[in-house]
């Protein structure tokens, strides 16, 4: 295998780094979406025992508005990256390709 092929240890180190803050992120994003998706539900379910019209419009209306940016969150989080970043080893290759590209080998 010919040298210019190795990664030096530090850049190994430095793309596994980066693989795990983008995954742990992702894990972050992921839970609060997930939180507030079950917040903007239960507003609306809420809707449904107010004794007022107003009130009832108020909790459907931040419901929706609260599910739906968790649901967008996600959207963005899931289905609008890259192809090959969407499985664990494809965001471990493209890590490592963004490494490379940096070093200009």
């Amino acid at each position: 295998m010919p040298s210019s092929d190795r990664l030096r240890e530090q850049r190994l180190r430095a793309a596994v780094r980066d693989g795990v803050i983008d995954a742990l992120g992702t894990v972050f994003w992921s839970v609060l979406a997930a939180v507030a998706l079950l917040v903007g539900l239960q507003a609306i379910q809420i809707a449904f025992v107010t004794p007022s019209i107003l009130a009832t419009a108020g909790f459907v209306a931040v419901g929706v508005l609260v599910s739906g940016a968790s649901l967008y969150l996600l959207s963005l989080l899931y289905w609008t990256r890259e192809s090959d970043a969407s499985t664990p080893n494809g965001l471990i290759e493209s890590t490592f390709t963004r490494w490379a590209s940096r070093d200009g080998t």
